[in-house]
């Protein structure tokens, strides 16, 4: 056991490392950039996929839009049509 007369022994401390600098956080990229961002990679991605596309021939595009331009000439008469001759039976059922 130690007497109180002897004198303590010294105990060699650990160095303690050095305290590092604030690490600075690096800094997010607001709205506008996020947004940026992400409509750049929307323009990139959307031309990659109009490359994959199998476009038709001139021929064929005019063909096809006479189809259509037909088929809408043919449904507006149609309901028109239809939109008369109701109207004609509602307002005679009304009237009557």
């Amino acid at each position: 056991m130690a007497k109180p007369t002897d004198k303590p022994v010294k105990v060699e401390e650990k160095a303690k490392p050095a305290p590092r600098p604030a690490e600075k956080k690096k800094a997010e990229p607001n709205f506008f950039q996020r947004t940026g961002r992400k409509l750049k990679n929307w323009w990139i991605d959307t031309l990659g996929e109009l490359r994959k596309v199998s476009w038709p021939t001139l021929p064929q595009a005019r063909r096809l839009s006479i189809i259509v331009l037909v088929t809408m000439f043919a449904m507006a008469i149609l309901l028109g049509g239809l939109d008369w001759i109701f109207s004609k039976l509602i307002g005679w059922i009304v009237a009557g």
